[in-house]
């Protein structure tokens, strides 16, 4: 037996997604045809000057953001308080040498050899860290 009810909800469906995805189309085409930078599309958008908007947020990232305090910095700083000692900040950053050079041939590898290879390095450096009477967290900041 045919039903009418489905039969026009259906037709009603189709329709409007068949409508929404025309509608949708050069809207998306639109907008993956360029990669303009921020200052290019703000420019662009609200018809300024492009040279200025730029210089505007350079200010901008100048002033308002934070600076990342070096390694060293926050060694130091560790040592101060009294959480290290000198020694062991320079094994800390000798440490760090090591695993950086460790790092270094990961992009060649397939993303699960990465993954084991990093879980690996992230093992050896915790073993390090407690052997050695150092806060993990000191030898794998960023």
């Amino acid at each position: 037996m045919f039903n009418y009810k489905k039969a026009a909800y259906i037709t009603t469906g189709v329709a409007t997604i068949g409508c929404a995805l025309l509608l949708a189309t050069p809207v998306f085409a639109s907008t993956n045809k360029s990669h303009m930078s921020l200052s290019q599309d703000l420019a662009t958008k609200y018809h300024l000057n492009e040279p200025s908007v730029k210089n505007t947020i350079k200010q901008y990232y100048k002033t308002h953001h934070f600076k990342r305090v070096s390694i060293t910095k926050r060694l130091s700083h560790a040592a101060k308080k009294g959480i290290i000692n000198q020694s062991q900040e320079t094994s800390i950053l000798n440490e760090r040498k090591i695993l950086s050079q460790k790092l270094v041939g990961l992009k060649s590898l397939t993303p699960t050899q990465r993954k084991a290879t990093i879980k690996s390095i992230r093992s050896e450096a915790k073993t390090w860290a407690t052997a050695n009477k150092v806060p993990v967290r000191l030898l794998l900041m960023r």
